[in-house]
């Protein structure tokens, strides 16, 4: 073997070495990778550890319909309304879930849909409830069709009313302003709702009410005789919740 033969085997060999031990010597590249690679899952871990647990999995509670209510009141006027009658509405169906941690109320939602076929105006029991005078059944039958017709509700057209809520804000102990998206009669519009929430243990309940102008919601109030015996345009809507955490 001549002597340029050995110096080029001596070159290469010691290339081979110099670059294994920069790439998987204490220092080589590889090695740098996997430290880099494990301190930074180390990191990750740590900011998720840093993170409320509360953050990570908010309580969601979903409303039973049978322990909650959900009524609108509507009110007489006009020269004649002497003899006409305040009403209440009850929705006889409804559903909804209610994601709430009191220590994270930036992170609130919550849902509330209501089918307008389950609408149920001027029930004997709502409206002794609410110190109503009592309807003939005729009165009632007639009231609950216009309600529903195309002239009101037109629940063919217009299946569901529906709260969609994204805000809330702390304004006292155990008090709070929802805000949110309100649709009705095909129309959604944002509003600001007070509401009562207490905890007991796994069960939510909240209460609160707020008033609407039906004409704002494309909803003519019931008016006869020329106006002399209608409904105001202003109703009260109230709730009262009673909603169960999932387990």
């Amino acid at each position: 073997m001549t002597f340029i033969n050995r110096l080029l085997i001596a070159f290469i060999t010691s290339g081979l070495l110099a670059v294994g031990y920069f790439t998987f010597g204490e220092n080589g590249i590889l090695n740098n990778y996997q430290a880099q690679a494990v301190e930074s899952s180390f990191e990750k871990a740590e900011d998720v550890n840093k993170i409320p647990a509360s953050a990570l999995e908010d309580p969601v509670y979903t409303i039973d319909k049978n322990n909650s209510h959900l009524m609108v009141r509507l009110f007489k006027a006009g020269i004649a309304s002497t003899f006409a009658h305040d009403h209440v509405v009850r929705a006889g169906d409804f559903s909804g879930w209610i994601e709430f941690n009191k220590d994270q109320p930036d992170l609130f939602k919550m849902n509330v849909e209501v089918p307008t076929s389950s609408l149920i105006a001027d029930n004997r029991k709502d409206r002794e409830k609410y110190n109503l005078g009592s309807l003939e059944d005729d009165d009632r039958k007639e009231i609950n069709e216009t309600m529903k017709s195309s002239k009101q509700m037109h629940v063919e057209k217009y299946p569901k009313i529906s709260f969609s809520g994204s805000g809330l804000q702390k304004t006292g102990k155990d008090k709070y302003t929802i805000t949110g998206d309100f649709t009705l009669h095909g129309t959604t519009k944002e509003i600001a709702v007070p509401v009562t929430i207490n905890l007991e243990e796994n069960v939510l309940k909240m209460k609160g009410e707020f008033r609407f102008l039906q004409s704002d919601y494309g909803i003519e109030p019931y008016s006869a005789g020329w106006g002399a015996v209608r409904n105001k345009d202003e109703v009260l809507l109230l709730f009262n919740f009673y909603a169960k955490e999932n387990m």
